[in-house]
């Protein structure tokens, strides 16, 4: 087989996903470990700072990631990221966003 005549990359949030999928990856942890939630007291507070241009979006998104997923181990991560990996496949992917794919598919692109 040849080698794909050409690459396709794809945002997934609105694009093949359904929904924003950073804020659900880190939503979803955090209802399964609810223990966690205090861990989140500061983010109303980034939030305030991204909207008044204190914090990139960049920046924020760390602050969500230290807070929710902050010392949890890399297997446990992992072990997350299968689940919701599956989550989304099965319920995350837009009709239209499938379409794509398999176009892209069927012409032999590199996904």
């Amino acid at each position: 087989m040849s080698a794909p005549s050409t690459v396709a990359i794809f945002d997934l949030d609105h694009t093949v996903a359904r929904w924003d999928t950073y804020l659900s990856y880190l939503g979803r942890y955090l209802y399964r470990h609810p223990q966690r939630i205090a861990r989140c007291a500061g983010l109303p507070f980034a939030v305030l700072l991204f909207t008044l241009g204190g914090l990139t979006n960049a920046v924020l998104k760390e602050w969500f990631l230290r807070a929710v997923l902050g010392g949890v181990s890399r297997i446990d991560i992992e072990t997350w990221t299968k689940k919701f990996i599956q989550l989304l496949l099965s319920s995350g992917i837009s009709n239209q966003g499938l379409a794509t794919l398999a176009e892209h598919r069927r012409r032999g692109d590199y996904l």
